[in-house]
């Protein structure tokens, strides 16, 4: 008798759910890694007024002493 794609021993198919696990969820972090990449891109054009930045602070301390003398 032929043997189906689901008699396989369940070691293997437990080994190939494993390996599935492992690789697939790869995407969705990523995306989220890429949503943060981006999030931090957007910050710096608003930073100034928010003061979110670090470069953008030192930016603003640069032009401090020169409006208050």
């Amino acid at each position: 008798m032929p043997r189906r794609k689901n008699d396989k021993p369940k070691e293997e198919n437990q080994l190939r759910r494993s390996i599935r696990l492992i690789t697939k969820p790869a995407a969705p972090v990523t995306k989220k890694v890429a949503v943060k990449k981006l999030a931090k891109a957007k910050k710096p054009k608003p930073a100034p007024v928010e003061n979110s930045d670090g470069k953008a602070d030192q930016a603003q301390k640069a032009e401090a002493p020169a409006d208050t003398k």
